[in-house]
C-alpha cells in the first residue's frame, strides 16, 4: 500500500495518503451524528455487510443477504457527500496506529503514529462484507496485524491539496 502510494504520488506529481483515523469518521458521517449517514439503521440494499447474521443493534433489527465477496466500488448511492462505500464492502486501512481508547488521541485531526505501535496492530475502519452490522456502524474500530492481506482489507486514498 505504501509502494503504491509513492508510485500514484510519482506518476501524478500530487501528494496522495491515506486518511487519518478522524478524516475517515468524517467522511463517513457526512455530517450526520447517527450510526450511518443514512440514519440508525442501513440495508443491505445501502452497502454490502453480512446481513444474515443476528445482529444487536436496537434500532436496525432487520435482516438482509450476504454477498459473501467484496464488490467493485460504486455499486451502493454515495453518502450525502458524494462517497460511495464508507460502510461495508471492505475495512478500510487507516494512516494511524491501532490504540484502544481515544485518551491521548491528535486533536488537530492528524495520524496517532507510534513506530513501536503501528509494527504490530494498525487500525482499520468501515467493517466489511464479513462483518454484521454492528461492525460497520460509522464509529466502529478495528485492529489488524500490518502482515495479513485478505480479500476483505482494502484502503482508500486522500489528496493533501
Amino acid at each position: 500500500m505504501q509502494n503504491y502510494l509513492t508510485w500514484l504520488n510519482q506518476k501524478t506529481g500530487k501528494n496522495y495518503r491515506l486518511l487519518t483515523e478522524a478524516e475517515w469518521e468524517y467522511a463517513a458521517r457526512a455530517g450526520t451524528k447517527t450510526l450511518f449517514p443514512s440514519g440508525n439503521c442501513i440495508s443491505t440494499d445501502q452497502a454490502n455487510y453480512n446481513g444474515t447474521i443476528d445482529n444487536i443493534n436496537v434500532y436496525c433489527p432487520q435482516t438482509g443477504i450476504n454477498r459473501k465477496k467484496t464488490l467493485e466500488v460504486g455499486n451502493f448511492a454515495t453518502n450525502a457527500w458524494g462517497l460511495h462505500d464508507m460502510h461495508g464492502n471492505v475495512f478500510e486501512i487507516i494512516q494511524d496506529c491501532y490504540y484502544e481508547s481515544y485518551r491521548e488521541t491528535p486533536t488537530n485531526g492528524e495520524a496517532w503514529e507510534d513506530e513501536d505501535v503501528c509494527k504490530s496492530r494498525r487500525m482499520m475502519r468501515s467493517g466489511s462484507w464479513k462483518e454484521p452490522i454492528d461492525n460497520i456502524r460509522s464509529s466502529n474500530r478495528s485492529a489488524y496485524a500490518p502482515t495479513i492481506r485478505s480479500n476483505f482489507i482494502g484502503f482508500r486514498v486522500a489528496q493533501t491539496l
